[in-house]
């Protein structure tokens, strides 16, 4: 059932030490026949996240206890930021780190009640338990035996679908804690955004 499934995930991210993986990141914009991509690699320990982007530019994302800094060395600046799951672009981040208490946030059902896993991967059907900015659902994708999730996609009310799908995962490679921490580079300038309320 889809209980069976959000309870496994939450039992390995419960138990989770840190994850590593690459993802590739697709996003659809209705009316435009380009897709965009994106590809790097992102870490994941307890309240620590980090995204390397390699592709098409070089952009760095950390998230340390809640704090989220957006690094952009082509533009020289880091934006920081509260993480919050009322800002649209933080959505994808602030799911990774709380996929074990999915069933806290979200209604869960199967993606497709006919078909419940497709390539290889149970398919869920989240819909938020209460609004989440322009979020109307999310759908991901959990691989059955190791119990972690391989693809997420976000639907929200415009019809900007952001997929991401990850690959080569390791779970408790033992990553150094120095892996998460950003120290901002001589003449870069930092950008303070407002807390969300």
């Amino acid at each position: 059932t889809p209980d069976d499934v959000v309870a496994g995930v939450r039992d390995t991210y419960g138990a989770l030490s840190d994850l590593s993986a690459e993802f590739t990141q697709t996003t659809t914009v209705p009316g435009f026949s380009t897709t965009l991509v994106s590809k790097g690699r992102v870490y994941l320990a307890k309240g620590k996240m980090r995204w390397d982007y390699t592709e098409p530019s070089n952009q760095q994302i950390y998230v340390n206890d809640g704090r989220v800094q957006y690094y952009i060395p082509a533009h020289k600046q880091v934006i920081v930021s509260t993480l919050s799951p009322d800002a649209d672009d933080q959505i994808p981040l602030h799911l990774l780190m709380t996929l074990d208490r999915l069933d806290a946030q979200f209604a869960v059902t199967w993606e497709d009640p006919a078909a419940p896993r497709r390539d290889g991967a149970y398919r869920l059907r989240l819909e938020p338990k209460q609004p989440v900015a322009d979020l109307e659902y999310v759908t991901v994708g959990v691989d059955p035996k190791r119990r972690v999730v391989t693809a997420i996609s976000l639907h929200p009310k415009n019809g900007n679908v952001s997929s991401f799908v990850f690959s080569r995962l390791v779970v408790n490679p033992r990553l150094d804690a120095s892996l998460f921490a950003f120290s901002v580079p001589e003449g870069i300038e930092v950008v303070e955004t407002p807390t969300l309320r």
